[in-house]
């Protein structure tokens, strides 16, 4: 079996300033990021796969958002991926875990709320 090529990722590019130092401020101040939407904690930070207790350590108590979150709310909030996307994309992720019988409710609630 030969063996198979894929491009590799190119980690080499160069990072304009001034789009390091905005996705620094964003995630310098994630209480302020939060609260410039119109989402409690625990719907922000679902958002982005974590729950409402790790979001108020983030927001509160200075933790650091772990690498995968940070990556999500800068794709969102730098404008690649649309907010309907990743809450999909949330949803799908949630559903994969879903344990029958638990969770029915609240992923009803989301689904009206966004996608009717």
């Amino acid at each position: 079996m030969p063996h198979l090529k894929y491009p590799t990722p190119d980690f080499d590019i160069k990072l304009h300033g001034a789009r390091l130092q905005r996705a620094r401020r964003l995630l310098d101040d994630p209480a302020a990021l939060r609260l410039s939407s119109e989402y409690n904690q625990q719907h922000f930070w679902r958002k982005y796969g974590t729950s409402q207790s790790a979001g108020c350590r983030y927001e509160r108590e200075g933790h650091q958002v772990p690498k995968p979150v940070r990556m999500l709310l800068l794709l969102e909030t730098l404008g690649h991926v649309p907010e309907a996307q990743l809450i999909e994309i949330a949803l799908l992720a949630e559903r994969v875990d879903e344990i029958p019988g638990r969770g029915g409710i609240v992923l009803e609630a989301w689904d009206n709320r966004f996608f009717s």
